[in-house]
């Protein structure tokens, strides 16, 4: 409403809404989909919750938040330290399982089969990004 220079005092009551643009199309149904309300009219029901349900970017955006929390978590905890001297595994061992699954599979894509081989550029990119990521923001 404010975008249309209407300004409020107060909080809009959704149910109230809700109930006033019902009234105003008598044509329009309520569907409830949990704490949502979809509103659509009776010829383009079907047409409208078909398409709603095929692009949901909000449940993308909440896996890739999960997602980022998890890798972050993993890459933050502390692994071995510098010895002092340098294994024959030290590149296989400098980034986590998690990390590398990761990426192997946004490069290669999902695979059930066996376990993965690390491959070059998969450990390459898996320890740019720990080498650049930070805890908090840089002012």
């Amino acid at each position: 409403m404010e975008v249309h220079g209407i300004k409020l005092n107060q909080r809009v009551h959704s149910t109230r809404l809700k109930e006033r643009i019902l009234a105003q199309f008598p044509n329009m149904q309520e569907h409830n989909k949990g704490r949502d309300i979809l509103l659509a009219f009776e010829d383009d029901i079907g047409d409208a919750l078909a398409k709603a349900c095929e692009y949901n970017h909000d449940n993308y955006a909440v896996h890739l938040l999960r997602a980022a929390q998890i890798v972050r978590r993993d890459m933050f905890t502390e692994g071995q330290g510098f010895t002092g001297s340098f294994s024959d595994k030290c590149q296989e061992n400098s980034v986590s399982t998690l990390l590398m699954t990761l990426f192997s599979m946004i490069l290669e894509g999902p695979s059930i089969d066996s376990p993965r081989q690390r491959s070059a550029s998969s450990l390459t990119i898996a320890q740019l990004l720990k080498y650049n990521s930070i805890k908090h923001s840089r002012s």
